[in-house]
Parts: C-alpha cells; sequence; structure tokens
C-alpha cells in the first residue's frame, strides 16, 4: 500500500514538474537553495519510469514537493497537499500495525515469563527456620 502511495506522490510531482517546466537541473539546484539538497542523479531516478526504487520521504520526496509547490492555484496545491497527507497517513498506519505486533508479541512474552516464574516458585522448598 505504501508503494502505492508513493507512486501516487511520484506521479504528482510529475505532472506539476512538466506543468511548471522545471528541468532536472533547476529541480537539484532549488533543493540545494533551500537547504534541502537532493542530488541530479536521484531526481532523474524519482522522475524515471523505472519502479524499482523506493524514496526516502524525508530526505528525497519533500524537498523536491517543496521545489515544486509554490503555486497561485489552490486546486493543483490542495491536490498535491493531499497526496502527501495520505502518503504521510499511509507510513503513520503501517508503523503503527508494527508497533501493535511488537506489543501483542512482548505482552505474550510477559505472559509466559510470568507463568515460568510462578512454576520457578512453586518448586522452591521452603527453609524451615
Amino acid at each position: 500500500m505504501l508503494k502505492t502511495k508513493e507512486k501516487e506522490l511520484i506521479e504528482e510531482l510529475k505532472r506539476l514538474r512538466l506543468e511548471r517546466g522545471f528541468t532536472y537541473q533547476e529541480i537539484a539546484d532549488k533543493t540545494e537553495e533551500n537547504d534541502e539538497p537532493v542530488s541530479l542523479s536521484t531526481i532523474k531516478l524519482v522522475f524515471s519510469d523505472r519502479d524499482t526504487h523506493q524514496h526516502d520521504y524525508k530526505r528525497v520526496l519533500k524537498p523536491i514537493a517543496n521545489v515544486l509547490l509554490p503555486f497561485e492555484d489552490d486546486k493543483t496545491e490542495s491536490q498535491i497537499v493531499q497526496t502527501i497527507l495520505d502518503y504521510k497517513n499511509e507510513i503513520i498506519r503501517q508503523l503503527q500495525e508494527r508497533i501493535d505486533k511488537k506489543e501483542s508479541r512482548y505482552r505474550l512474552q510477559i505472559q509466559s515469563l510470568e507463568e515460568d516464574n510462578k512454576l520457578f516458585v512453586l518448586r522452591i522448598p521452603r527453609l524451615s527456620t
């Protein structure tokens, strides 16, 4: 699901790049100016038709979006912002799912340890004084 959201975001970025007429070099230069540098080769990879890479949101996709986002058209801006929100929400959902799985495993481990501890306590002979 995350891969799908990433693809949607990249498609929106591709559309914006073409709409605004940015070259890859201009995007690279602007990310550098914004103190969020993304290399030219990475930018070319993001905008390529290859679907084999997963791009880091904070270090790659967000800086590119920050270059392409300043526009006058509220409709276009709201579309890209919604795509970014959907992408982030999917990341959060997947992280929460992983946390829930880990919590469940830890609870089972604790329960098992508590049961082992009870058995251990029952096996210890009492010393008479």
